[in-house]
């Protein structure tokens, strides 16, 4: 099976790179032929590469340690979910992971595509096809998964896959993010296609819609995952350091976020026509930059793959499309000119370019600083790296300005909006902000950037909430429905815009997670514990019971019970952190145990809303028992968990087709599947 998967890899490289050669043609010649050899070459691609993955994933399951890749990333007493995680927990699987991702939102897209412009979708394919082609080359050259150990030198057992993956989050992680780097490709793919066939109107735009908030939505899912995983895994307290890793999925997704706003002025409006190609093309150069910053080696980091030659590759796959994007971009310019100028700056297309301006602004100097190790290098000899607050310091003044647009927005009207309207629409909700903001100022929150992102937060919240409200009153009058009828009508009849107002009032749940977690959050250290003893953190009682030896198929791991009552109350709960030993490396892991607090007992206790008490084992003598722990409070976070659910959601409804589109999608498939039958 694994000949079948390498000889897979290596023919999916020639129909990938057929797929880009005939769609190119086919958009220069406008040949539907072509288009269509396109289409179905990226089809064949994809279920080439499927193969390659079923068979690396086949040879994990078995454990054929004959190959290189299996004896590295799996073991025999390896979990069989892990053995699963194994197949993208290295750098050759990965990428085989990512092609085949490209491949089957490739068949969505040759499945739905038979409305679109010819020569657009030519050049549109000829784009995936390139791309597809480079990620099977570079897999089938560079970091080939089935490449086979020596002969004589096969072993009996495997390293197995790196503990601090070895966690059900990783799972979903991974994948989720590589899925949204991949589903950059389609709106740089659209925009291509829109500019070398000078169709730059709104069609290619309108397109690209749901394309963009599925890859917004993939790298958000990927993001929160990745938070929550370094949150209950790294053993440290937090989900976000500004780790190099981190910030390369961060950055295409402040530019997803910016075109999905700027795509709707140019719907409406015939407006940024050359904000939105550069931010579609810019997207995807961020993608494949995070994969070069990771699998290059040129910056440390927790998440990295070690340094090889594959960075090389990525770099100069990045310099090439970087080329391709901004020259295609300049060489039209005068063709993305609006079709009506900004006609005044207290509008909502006003305020969309502001956002635009601010989320560039955050992407710009979240890079510099990220590449700051290598600046600093090139400059004294030297890499400096900057330290997490510096990046908190630099990036918190323009998330303030952003959430405040982001509550002004949705009262603000198209072309030209009236000042008093404005102040009308916005007293009540200031109102009743500067209410909660001195309400949390008597209850004793004093520091001034958590103040000025809760009561920004809380405007955006009223904002929305009245918004709604008002529609729903105006449509419960107008058709005599009840008010819950008409919230469920206009949520199902206008998904786009409700939809938005979750994915918002999902952002404004996350603003408070970080924002109070940021600012209360508390750490203790207590050292040399003995059973029976007490800790006392802020109201929390917690008393240290003893130690437990567990063994497990892969590890060992000495498990201490700690008890914990919360303040004011009767109730007493069991926290099990661990410190695991993997037999396999010999590495140390530690297993933090948590105690979430949603609601305050009291008004004066609000700051444990959606709290944490996060207890760390952070070292541990088994002859004795006598512990030290580390114990960390966390105020709020759960609010950010719960803001990345709702803003899922919210992207998820705005994105979910109506019926009449489901008919079409099925027509499309049905006129693809019928030259086959026939």
């Amino acid at each position: 099976m694994t000949s079948i998967g390498q000889a897979a890899l290596m023919v999916s490289v020639l129909a990938a790179a057929w797929a880009a050669a005939a769609g190119f043609l086919a958009g220069r010649s406008r040949s539907v032929a072509l288009a269509r050899s396109a289409g179905r070459a990226l089809v064949v691609m994809t279920v080439l590469s499927g193969i390659a993955l079923v068979a690396l994933a086949r040879a994990l399951w078995r454990d054929d340690f004959s190959l290189r890749y299996v004896a590295e990333y799996s073991s025999r007493a390896q979990e069989p979910a892990y053995k699963l995680a194994a197949v993208w927990g290295g750098q050759a699987g990965s990428l085989l992971v990512w092609l085949v991702m490209i491949g089957v939102m490739a068949v969505i897209l040759v499945a739905t595509a038979r409305r679109f412009p010819v020569a657009m979708r030519g050049y549109a394919y000829g784009f995936i096809g390139l791309t597809a082609a480079f990620f099977a080359l570079v897999t089938t050259l560079i970091a080939n998964p089935f490449v086979r150990m020596p002969v004589g030198q096969v072993p009996a057992d495997g390293m197995g896959l790196n503990p601090l993956l070895q966690n059900p989050w990783m799972l979903a992680h991974p994948p989720a993010l590589l899925f949204g780097y991949a589903a950059t490709t389609f709106p740089a793919a659209f925009a291509l296609g829109a500019l070398f066939s000078r169709q730059l109107d709104g069609t290619w735009i309108r397109l690209a819609r749901r394309w963009n908030l599925f890859a917004f939505t993939l790298l958000s899912a990927g993001i929160l995952l990745g938070a929550y995983w370094a949150y209950i895994e790294l053993g440290w307290g937090g989900y976000w350091a500004w780790d190099p890793v981190e910030n390369a999925s961060f950055m295409p997704w402040l530019v997803i976020a910016a075109l999905v706003h700027s795509s709707i002025v140019q719907e409406r409006r015939g407006m940024f026509k050359t904000w939105n190609v550069s931010l579609a093309l810019l997207a995807f150069l961020m993608s494949i930059f995070g994969t070069f910053l990771t699998r290059s080696g040129i910056i440390s980091s927790v998440h990295a793959f070690g340094e090889s030659a594959i960075g090389t590759w990525f770099g100069g796959f990045l310099l090439a499309m970087t080329i391709l994007s901004v020259v295609a971009v300049v060489l039209h310019l005068r063709a993305l000119r609006p079709d009506q100028p900004l006609a005044s700056l207290l509008s909502r297309e006003a305020a969309v370019w502001m956002v635009n301006l601010l989320f560039i602004g955050t992407t710009l100097m979240i890079f510099l600083m990220t590449i700051f190790p290598l600046l600093s290098e090139a400059a004294v000899g030297k890499q400096i790296t900057p330290e997490p607050l510096q990046f908190t310091k630099v990036t918190r003044p323009w998330f303030l300005v952003l959430v405040v647009l982001m509550a002004i927005g949705p009262i603000l009207g198209w072309k030209r909006a009236n000042g008093r309207a404005i102040l009308r629409a916005v007293a009540m909700p200031l109102a009743a902000t500067l209410v909660l903001t001195v309400a949390a100022l008597a209850l004793g929150a004093r520091e001034p950037w958590s103040l000025m992102f809760f009561a920004s937060a809380m405007l955006a919240t009223f904002v929305h909430v009245l918004d709604f409200g008002r529609a729903v009153r105006t449509r419960s009058t107008q058709h005599a429905e009840s008010p819950l009828v008409s919230a469920a009508k206009l949520m199902r009849f206008h998904r786009r815009r409700y939809g938005g107002y979750l994915v918002h009032i999902g952002v404004v749940l996350t603003v408070i997670g970080v924002a109070g977690s940021s600012a209360y959050r508390e750490e203790k250290v207590f050292e040399e514990i003995s059973p029976g003893a007490r800790m006392l953190v802020d109201g929390y009682e917690l008393t240290y019971r003893g130690l437990e030896f567990v063994q497990r198929p892969t590890y060992d791991a000495a498990a201490v019970s700690v008890h914990v009552r919360p303040p004011h109350r009767s109730v007493t709960y069991a926290l099990v952190p661990e410190m695991r030993l993997y037999r396999r490396g010999n590495q140390r892991t530690s297993e933090v145990s948590l105690l979430p607090t949603w609601l305050p007992t009291s008004p004066r206790h609000l700051r444990r809303t959606g709290e944490d008490l996060y207890v760390i084992l952070a070292a541990i003598d088994t002859r004795t028992g006598v512990a030290s722990f580390q114990i960390v409070r966390e105020p709020f976070v759960n609010w950010l968990w719960l803001g990345g659910l709702v803003m899922l959601f919210g992207l998820h409804w705005a994105a979910w087709p109506t019926r009449e589109e489901v008919y079409l999608l099925a027509e499309d498939v049905a006129g693809l599947a019928a030259p086959a039958r026939a």
